[in-house]
């Protein structure tokens, strides 16, 4: 049993026996006990990952949608492309959302091929350019908001 179920698992028994919130310690301590702590091994942060970033390397393009497109009702939350590193990203099937980060001549873009229900980004990716060309990206892998290794913001300062 996950964390997240065994929470959910004391949350219901707790309505469903009426305590109102409050659970026998006896109750709450046997449940705790059944819950494995997290398996640090489900992030690419925790292993030796190379650097997945190569010189001249292609813009990744966007994957199709899994589970549902939900895009159509999250519009509120795209940014038009005004910057040209916007227009590249977009090219590639990006959904440019969040705003951009500039600071000299880096620039951060994200972009996202799907959102969840409450309009966060999955399956999404942050771009990074330098001078107007694609460097890299901040992640190996696509990310889903609210999980383990997912970016959340990107600020940009100055080298010192």
């Amino acid at each position: 049993m996950t964390r997240s179920a065994a929470i959910f698992s004391t949350c219901f028994l707790s309505t469903m026996i009426g305590l109102s919130g409050a659970i026998p310690a006896g109750l709450a301590s046997r449940i705790a006990q059944k819950t494995p702590p997290p398996d640090p091994s489900d992030s690419w942060l925790d292993e030796n990952t190379p650097n997945w970033n190569q010189p001249s390397a292609a813009i990744p393009t966007a994957p199709q949608p899994e589970g549902g497109d939900n895009l159509e009702y999250c519009t509120q939350s795209f940014r038009q492309a005004t910057l040209p590193e916007d227009a590249l990203v977009q090219a590639a099937g990006w959904t440019l959302t969040g705003a951009a980060q500039v600071f000299n001549d880096t620039t951060v873009i994200m972009g996202m091929a799907n959102a969840d229900g409450m309009c966060r980004p999955l399956s999404y990716q942050v771009f990074v350019f330098s001078q107007g060309a694609f460097v890299g990206t901040l992640s190996p892998v696509l990310m889903d908001s609210r999980t383990d290794g997912s970016v959340f913001s990107v600020d940009l300062y100055g080298a010192d």
